[in-house]
């Protein structure tokens, strides 16, 4: 199928729910994206609470094309700022930087992601001193910094870097507590994910990924690459050190009993996706194979939201709470 064609003009940059989103190359740009980061970063710095004497930015950036690259740019930004970017190593889920800001007592945090949205968008996030998202009046005062016109010029240099990541984890399990199973799943595979042409490299890439959660003591791994119910998956599921969660590839009772049919040991079962009846009959499936159901949400009304919980309640000894709790 074709893909749509790329607007001709870049979108007005306006913040919209917690961020600024748009095409890469169209809409985010490095020309762009440079001054939008320099007004957030002096934003959090003239907002900051009293007391709050960091001059400490969080840089954060997820899996997509260009994305590492650009967080280092807006470094460069944040410098310019007169303040201290302190970037994540790796790629980061957004909630780890909002973790890494609250421990570091920083100003806030920055971070190139897009969400949900398809692959060729990128975006940036702003995360206040408390680590939420920052609210309305906050990104309007960035906006109209923008509009005002100020020039900051990026500064090159070497840029901290830290094990965002390891804290993170560190800091979950210090909350859940050691003795206690730590129980994640860890979603690596989304709309906006590039996965490499080559299986053999992805086949790696994704066992190692596994491994490493696992060694984190992250006990399921959820749609880690895109999921088929065939040999490659079988290979893929007896190599993996922790169960995957099939999500995405799992469309119809069909679908639920062909991954049944090759081993999966965990599966998403959503009402909203399939009916309750679909679903029930996927669960009962499932228990019959000795398979794990977890019960997913597809963004529910009321009505669908009940039943919903009201099929989780059904399941017994699930491998994950549902997601509707």
């Amino acid at each position: 199928m074709a893909s749509a064609p790329l607007p001709l003009e870049a979108s007005p940059i306006a913040f919209g729910t917690d961020g600024w989103r748009g095409i890469l190359g169209v809409d985010i740009t490095v020309e762009r994206l440079l001054p939008v980061a320099a007004a957030a970063a002096r934003e959090l710095e003239s907002s900051a609470p009293a007391g709050l004497r960091s001059r400490e930015v969080v840089i954060g950036y997820d899996r997509r094309f260009l994305a590492p690259e650009l967080a280092e740019a807006i470094c460069s930004a944040v410098r310019g700022a007169d303040l201290v970017p302190v970037l994540a190593e790796a790629p980061i889920p957004t909630p780890a930087a909002s973790w890494a800001v609250v421990e570091r007592g920083a100003l806030g945090a920055l971070v190139i992601t897009a969400s949900h949205n398809p692959p060729e968008w990128l975006g940036l996030k702003i995360k206040g001193p408390f680590g939420g998202s920052v609210e309305g009046d906050f990104t309007q005062r960035v906006e109209r910094r923008l509009e005002a016109g100020g020039i900051t010029v990026p500064i090159p240099g070497d840029t901290l870097r830290f094990d965002a990541m390891g804290t993170y984890l560190a800091g979950l399990k210090a909350k859940v507590g050691t003795e206690r199973a730590f129980k994640i799943a860890w979603a690596s595979h989304n709309k906006g994910d590039k996965a490499p042409n080559d299986k053999a490299e992805l086949e790696k890439q994704t066992l190692d990924y596994a491994k490493a959660l696992a060694d984190a003591g992250i006990a399921v791994l959820e749609d880690p690459c895109p999921l088929v119910p065939d040999a490659a998956f079988n290979t893929l599921r007896r190599s993996s050190p922790i169960p995957i969660l099939v999500d995405f590839g799992c469309t119809s009772l069909r679908d639920a009993g062909l991954f049944l049919e090759h081993g999966t040991r965990a599966l998403s079962a959503k009402p909203g996706r399939f009916g309750l009846t679909h679903a029930r009959a996927m669960q009962e499936l499932a228990q019959q194979k000795n398979c794990s159901v977890v019960a997913g949400l597809m963004g529910e009304s009321a009505l669908g939201t009940l039943a919903g919980l009201q099929f989780a309640a059904a399941i017994p000894q699930s491998i994950l709470p549902a997601e509707l709790t």
